[in-house]
């Protein structure tokens, strides 16, 4: 065989091959593109409604059923992620519920996907398309691979083809991580929503319920003192109203603490006098000291403002918090007390409160753990002095929230000086409209006895407390009337007059809350005859209730006689005509 032979038919070989190449590029080419272009258009296809099922099945999982009749809405969402298909939501019985872009007649590419919501179907979307456009680009890539070959057509169509599947796989597994961390997102804030709901229906009800008993033990104790005792039994009644007021801190403490951890503790902006607030905290603690031997003194600027805008309470929780540590952890020498205005602007002034003792000190490897949430600085000071440790992380998160700063400078054995920095704005710039706190002198003055027997409901459905109530209101010029629930209360409000109701919030078969909107629905002089809350929730939402219920004053259990006093101070002689003539009886108790 000769050369020329050889190559002949090597040539001959490869004609043949490259002929057979050309028929199968120009045939099964075009077909297979034919066959993928249209599996391609119906995964695009189906991958949009897949889009669009999901969507809508967000919607039904957080409207419910509502969903079927939302056609609107529910188009909205199918035609968002719609391109030049028809889509169209059924619901499980076949219902149409909304439908986007023009139906098709005649032969279609036709997919649908269904509603899944939390593992149920409840219905479907199902979306067409033409397919005339795809059979001409079928015909027209048909016409390309006869000229262009097997090479071509590999290179510009199976090679992207293999990057697009590979993008998609990877965008739809983005996708789905997306969706599993939106939905474990979602799942968490759902249970830290039960969690919060859960903890402050169980502190109102826990306050409610451990307010009662101690309405009952400080209102008791308080009567028991005020009248004729020996030493041993003054002493046994002493320890025993103090030991309630230490119960009513260590409750208010916990309450304070929670709302300050949930972000619910709301600060008043009223002006005040910065020099009366401490006044009034030496005023409360000079008597402990002065059992302890203690020099207790306060120092007040000279360039101080006269008033600020500001919450003199919270204010004066945190002062008092401070000075009765000092007063506390001190055996011997001095408390002091000193406030100086540390930079002033037009609109605002910075305060500085320094309490600094002569106690037995903080080491300083125990100073980073004082204000945290339940601890001492050392464990025997809870064991030696008592406490919670929740006053200086109450206190801390207190002078934060006014924008300020609370700090402590202390050595062991040396004693301890704590400083409070706060910047609040002064009377001129934060307007004239706002109201003036009651922070007027460093004691409040004795409520003056009204000087004819007032006319009192009370409205209790707890006998104890009743007790308590008629306890306290000795030596006060009055007439108790005591009603048994709201019921009751309405009934004696319809029957007589009185200068002032006392209504507990929760009662039998009609709460403080009914009965005062119906007392005031009354009319006439019961429009503005005082009606005082005494409930034992302590929040301010409580409050809110009640002022928009038509109460005029609020006094949270336990009941001090004080508290009391105060609001039968308010009222005038002669505030109704028939209290004006009621008998000049000290008590006529009724159960009603």
């Amino acid at each position: 065989m000769t050369q020329a032979g050889s190559f002949t038919r090597l040539n001959r070989s490869v004609l043949a091959v490259a002929v057979m190449v050309g028929v199968l590029a120009g045939v099964c080419g075009p077909l297979a593109f034919g066959v993928n272009a249209w599996r391609t258009e119906e995964a695009r296809l189906g991958y949009r409604t897949e889009l669009a099922a999901r969507r809508v099945a967000e919607y039904a999982y957080l409207q419910g059923d509502v969903w079927r009749y939302a056609e609107h809405r529910v188009a909205g969402f199918v035609d968002y992620y719609r391109l030049d298909e028809h889509q169209a939501v059924f619901d499980s019985g076949g219902r149409l519920v909304a439908e986007a872009g023009d139906p098709i007649d005649g032969p279609a590419l036709r997919v649908e996907s269904p509603i899944v919501v939390r593992g149920e179907t409840i219905g479907t979307v199902r979306a067409a398309i033409d397919p005339t456009p795809l059979l001409l680009r079928v015909g027209l890539i048909g016409l390309l691979g006869l000229t262009a070959g097997a090479a071509v057509f590999v290179c510009a169509y199976l090679v992207p083809r293999r990057a697009i599947r590979r993008a998609v796989a990877e965008h739809e597994a983005v996708q789905r991580s997306l969706r599993e961390q939106i939905r474990q997102t979602r799942d968490a804030l759902q249970l830290a929503r039960e969690a919060t709901a859960a903890k402050s229906a169980f502190l109102a009800m826990m306050s409610h319920e451990i307010r009662t008993p101690m309405n009952a033990v400080i209102g008791l104790s308080s009567a028991l003192l005020d009248t004729r005792l020996d030493p041993e039994q003054r002493h046994l009644a002493d320890t025993i109203a103090s030991s309630g007021n230490d119960l009513l801190r260590l409750l208010n403490d916990i309450l304070d603490f929670s709302k300050l951890d949930a972000g619910k503790l709301q600060l008043e902006a009223v002006p005040f006098s910065p020099a009366v607030v401490a006044a009034k905290v030496v005023g409360i603690v000079e008597a402990r000291a002065q059992e302890k031997g203690l020099v207790l003194r306060i120092q007040v600027d000279p360039d101080l403002p006269e008033q600020v805008v500001g919450d003199p309470a919270r204010l004066k929780q945190v002062l008092l918090n401070l000075v009765d540590n000092a007063v506390k952890f001190t055996q011997a020498g001095t408390v002091e007390l000193a406030i100086r205005c540390t930079g002033r602007t037009e609109a605002a002034a910075t305060l500085e409160f320094r309490v600094r003792d002569t106690g037995i000190g903080i080491a300083p490897d125990q100073i980073g753990r004082l204000f945290g949430e339940f601890a001492q600085a050392d464990s025997s000071i809870n064991r030696q002095f008592g406490g919670t440790g929740l006053g200086l992380a109450i206190s801390k998160r207190i002078v934060e929230q006014m924008r300020g700063a609370l700090g402590v400078e202390s050595a062991l054995g040396a004693g301890s000086t704590f400083t409070a920095t706060v910047t609040l704005p002064l009377p001129a710039a934060a307007g004239s409209a706002l109201p003036r706190a009651e922070e007027t002198a460093v004691a409040p003055a004795d409520p003056v006895l009204p000087a004819r027997p007032l006319a009192v409901l009370l409205a209790e459905d707890n006998p104890t407390n009743q007790l308590v109530f008629s306890k306290l209101l000795q030596g006060v010029p009055s007439r108790l009337t005591v009603a048994a629930n709201g019921r009751d209360a309405v009934a004696l409000a319809r029957s007589r007059a009185f200068d002032i109701v006392f209504m507990d919030m929760r009662m039998p078969e009609m709460d403080g809350l009914e009965a005062t909107r119906a007392i005031r629905a009354l009319g006439g002089a019961w429009s503005g005859v005082p009606i005082v809350a005494l409930t034992a929730n302590a929040f301010a939402e409580d409050v809110a209730a009640c002022r928009a219920a038509g109460m005029t004053d609020f006094i949270a259990k336990p009941l001090r006689k004080a508290a009391l006093l105060e609001r039968l101070a308010l009222v005038a002689p002669g505030t109704t005509a028939g209290a004006a003539a009621a008998p000049a009886e000290r008590h006529d108790t009724a159960a009603a």
